[in-house]
């Protein structure tokens, strides 16, 4: 999955700072290995929503697919950097 790999690839790379024995910093790059669980393990079960629930879902909905739209268009641009030379940045 791509988002999968996109956010692998963000996180594992932790940049830090050390100072040696001398009082000098120098930059160290530590591979750190995101592990995300396969399964819901606080999956819980929900009541049905009401119809004012729904109704005022219904009116959100607009926002939701411009929002929608937007983050894929942004995925879309950063997987392209990614893919082509691996030049991204957040």
């Amino acid at each position: 999955d791509k988002s999968m790999e996109l956010l692998q690839y963000v996180t594992t790379t932790a940049k830090l700072v050390e100072t040696d024995a001398d009082g000098r910093h120098h930059p160290v790059v530590r591979q750190q290995r995101l592990v995300m669980p396969s399964n819901n393990v606080a999956k819980v079960t929900h009541q049905k929503p009401s119809p004012l629930d729904l109704a005022t879902m219904a009116s959100l909905m607009p926002q939701d697919l411009w929002l929608y739209e937007y983050a894929k268009r942004l995925f879309q641009a950063r997987w392209k950097a990614y893919k082509e030379d691996n030049s991204l940045v957040l």
